[in-house]
Formats: structure tokens, C-alpha cells, sequence
């Protein structure tokens, strides 16, 4: 009944207003608008390149190591 009742109201020129849930509200990282997640800031307010690139290269290692996992499962 909403659905259609919202349907209805576009289709007519109305305007629907979605809220925003409470995970939606809150920041994703610190303050709001960080774009740079506080595990990735050196001391003076950049980035730590080093911390980025042992991350992507551990993230790399684990999605190999699961594509052989899932390999192996398929030929067991």
C-alpha cells in the first residue's frame, strides 16, 4: 500500500522525501567529512604512504590465498 501510494505521488508531480537512517547519519570515519580514515594519517596532517601500501599488499596476499583456497575446493 505505501509503495503504491508513493508510486502514485510521483506519477502525480508530488515530491517524496526519503529520511535518512541512523548508519546513514553518523561519519564514517572521525569528523565529519574525513575522507582519510585516522590509521592512514602521519603526524603532520598527510598521508602515511607506507601504511596505505603494507595494507594493499596485505590485502593482496589474502585474495590470492583464497583464490587458490577456492581453487582447490573446486578440484577436490
Amino acid at each position: 500500500m505505501m509503495i503504491s501510494t508513493a508510486v502514485q505521488q510521483i506519477y502525480q508531480g508530488g515530491t517524496t522525501m526519503r529520511r535518512k537512517s541512523e548508519a546513514e547519519k553518523r561519519p564514517v570515519y572521525g569528523a565529519p567529512g574525513d575522507a582519510i580514515p585516522p590509521r592512514y594519517r602521519d603526524g603532520r596532517g598527510g598521508i602515511a604512504l607506507e601504511q596505505v601500501e603494507q595494507d594493499r599488499r596485505e590485502a593482496r596476499r589474502q585474495l590470492v590465498r583464497a583464490m587458490i583456497r577456492r581453487l582447490g575446493g573446486l578440484w577436490s
